[in-house]
């Protein structure tokens, strides 16, 4: 279950991926199993993809995903455009969960041209 509430999700980087690029925009959620880990995959004008990993695993999720969270992380710059968003957790147990697919969850995200 995901408390996400369909908020606007513009946000502008300075040169590395931003924080809300693993997120919601704002958003709790609370799930029924243990999160161990949070994939995300941009597809658009390019392509990124991070897997994020909670330690330790949690029930509840925080988002935009805190500073310091381990990522495995492609090291590319997404350039400005709009982008699908495919979010996925996966429990302990190894189970997954799209919570792009949710109600009140954007599917779709705007980065903008840095600014200085």
């Amino acid at each position: 279950m995901t408390r996400a509430a369909p908020l606007p999700i513009e946000f502008e980087y300075f040169g590395t991926i931003p924080t809300g690029f693993d997120g919601i925009n704002q958003a709790n959620c609370t799930f029924t199993k243990e999160v161990a880990s949070v994939t995300v995959v941009l597809s658009g004008p390019a392509a990124h993809s991070e897997t994020f990993t909670l330690e330790p695993p949690t029930t509840e999720v925080s988002f935009p995903l805190p500073e310091g969270t381990l990522s495995i992380s492609t090291l590319e710059i997404v350039p400005p455009g709009e982008y699908q968003r495919e979010m996925t957790v996966v429990s302990v147990t190894g189970e997954t969960l799209t919570i792009s697919d949710q109600p009140g969850v954007l599917k779709t995200v705007t980065i903008l041209e840095p600014t200085n």
